[in-house]
């Protein structure tokens, strides 16, 4: 594959092993956020909160260079030789800033997941974030729209889905709508 004037590869391979049944029977409660991507809280206790501020970093930066990318690309003529190059830098700078953002996502799950796998968890809980983005009543300014809508919540479940699929005995973890302060409760 040819991704910004050079070669990509990936593989794939399954090596064999099978997944280990966790030791332990506690339950974890996930709260993610837009500041704190993954706030978490064991029946054990022990607590692990991961900050988001590489990845608010990334998108703002992302945000500030395109902006400045798209009013030079206004003042071209459409597909003239200078709006061509814009063009070309606004695509680099939308394919590394993805590949960075990937890059730290996989970072801050890796990090709960250990964290996981030390605090002996086999169930764990993801917070309902339904509401968060909608249902307000009050206007919100565009750039709290930007950031939440720019927000990965998704990828963030997507990324959990697949990384405790190797150590918890359930697939995914199991959406409810529950905070973490009403987990230590429990």
């Amino acid at each position: 594959m040819n991704r910004d004037r050079g070669l990509h590869l990936c593989l794939t391979y399954d090596d064999g092993k099978k997944a280990p049944n966790p030791p332990g029977s506690h339950t974890c409660a996930i709260d993610p956020g837009e500041i704190h991507t993954l706030a978490a809280v064991a029946t054990t206790g022990d607590s692990l909160i991961v900050t988001g501020r590489k990845i608010r970093s990334i998108h703002r930066l992302r945000n500030k260079k395109l902006a400045e990318l798209q009013r030079k690309m206004s003042k071209c003529q459409k597909y003239s030789r200078q709006w061509k190059r814009y063009n070309r830098a606004k695509q680099y700078l939308l394919s590394k800033s993805k590949r960075q953002l990937q890059d730290a996502l996989h970072k801050t799950t890796k990090q709960f997941v250990e964290w996981v796998v030390a605090q002996q968890v086999n169930e764990v809980y993801l917070g309902d974030v339904e509401g968060v983005q909608r249902k307000k009543k009050k206007k919100r300014s565009r750039c709290h729209n930007q950031r939440m809508s720019q927000w990965q919540v998704g990828k963030v479940k997507k990324y959990l889905t697949y990384k405790l699929k190797g150590v918890l005995l359930n697939d995914s973890p199991r959406r409810r709508h529950v905070s973490v302060r009403s987990a230590t409760t429990r």
